[in-house]
């Protein structure tokens, strides 16, 4: 299942390229291998002007194909592909990463959140949540595609809250000159600690946060507000 609004569909009226641009809607591409949430998709997109779904897939290759054809500046990921769509998430973060992407899932348990998480999603949202967190979740996505938000799944809110909390000063202060970009020597500079402590800073910081690289932890601090624009 492949569905592009350039091309004509007798459900899907075709949208020429150029409204696109003219309306400055965000595009959307909607994976999902359940065809009838396509269909509901399409008209859900309607109902909102500043969303504009541009193409469906249903598989991970057709996702592949109708990225690198119509450049959205979204992807939703329905949880019905294979591994949950993490895999695609994944791949699509590591190829553009200024593309928003969104998981939508039934699984909002730590392992459905975590995975999601670690694929470089800009946005969880729970199946059951409402259309406007759909939608506050797209939009979130556009916006800041490298930052991660939870749309319809309060627990996840005040584990990152609490995980805060557990964040010593020190710990917090070099989260944030991860998150601007530092090495290791320029963090050991400015802490005037050796580069072996700033590791293992480091390693505690991936190990409460759940990460495995730098990049993870920078959208762990933006997801989860763990360290402000000012700290010092």
């Amino acid at each position: 299942m492949v569905g592009v609004f350039q091309t004509p569909h007798p459900r899907r009226p075709a949208a020429p390229r150029a409204a696109i641009a003219a309306t400055a809607a965000i595009p959307v591409v909607y994976v999902d291998a359940c065809e009838l949430a396509g269909l509901g998709i399409a008209v859900f997109a309607r109902r909102y002007p500043d969303l504009r779904l541009v193409g469906e897939a249903g598989t991970v290759a057709e996702a592949r194909e109708l990225v690198a054809r119509t450049r959205p500046a979204v992807v939703v990921i329905a949880d019905s592909l294979p591994d949950r769509g993490h895999s695609l998430a994944a791949e699509l973060r590591a190829a553009h990463p200024g593309l928003g992407l969104v998981a939508v899932s039934h699984h909002t348990g730590d392992s459905g959140f975590g995975q999601a998480r670690q694929a470089g999603v800009s946005a969880f949202v729970s199946r059951s949540a409402p259309a406007t967190a759909v939608v506050a979740a797209v939009r979130h996505a556009a916006a800041t595609p490298e930052s991660f938000r939870t749309f319809g799944v309060p627990w996840a809110v005040e584990r990152e809250v609490g995980r805060a909390r557990t964040l010593s000063p020190r710990e917090q202060e070099v989260l944030r000159l991860l998150r601007d970009g530092r090495s290791a020597e320029d963090i050991a500079a400015a802490l005037s600690v050796g580069t072996g402590t700033v590791r293992t800073y480091v390693s505690r910081l991936y190990t409460k946060l759940q990460v495995t690289n730098r990049s993870q932890a920078v959208v762990a601090a933006a997801g989860g507000e763990l360290v402000g624009a000012g700290a010092r």
